[in-house]
């Protein structure tokens, strides 16, 4: 084969380099000492308050197959101040499963607007947020 092109050169030169380096830090990480952890306690802990915050959002994210491409693609969620009151909301975008879209169940997404107090409550149907057709 013979590269002609300075573009065929250099890709097939940044492709040898990258094998290069593979291989190098491929070999090196069987050199690295094993460390054993202290203690198999943790400093620190997180608690679940959406409920308190009044925030109910279960998030549908496709068949557990992930079969087609549409069902990989998941939910989503936005901070934003969509009120304008200076302090952020939150959108939470849902997804779906291909045979809930052909049955035509419906996974809604929700708005919650900030109450300033760390809570937020549900505005989704208030601010005419509907994602089901």
């Amino acid at each position: 084969m013979t590269c002609t092109s300075p573009i065929s050169r250099q890709f097939i030169l940044s492709i040898g380099l990258l094998l290069a380096a593979n291989s190098a830090s491929s070999a090196q990480a069987h050199n690295v000492p094993q460390v054993k952890p202290t203690s198999s306690a943790s400093a620190v802990a997180f608690t679940d308050t959406t409920r308190i915050a009044g925030i109910d959002f279960h998030l549908t994210c496709g068949s557990a197959e992930k079969q087609y491409i549409m069902e990989s693609m998941c939910g989503g969620v936005a901070v934003f101040d969509y009120d304008n009151d200076g302090w952020m909301d939150i959108l939470l975008v849902n997804g779906s499963t291909l045979e809930d879209l052909q049955s035509g169940k419906c996974h809604s997404s929700k708005l919650y607007r900030n109450n300033h107090d760390g809570t937020f409550k549900d505005v989704t149907a208030q601010v005419g947020l509907n994602t089901c057709r």
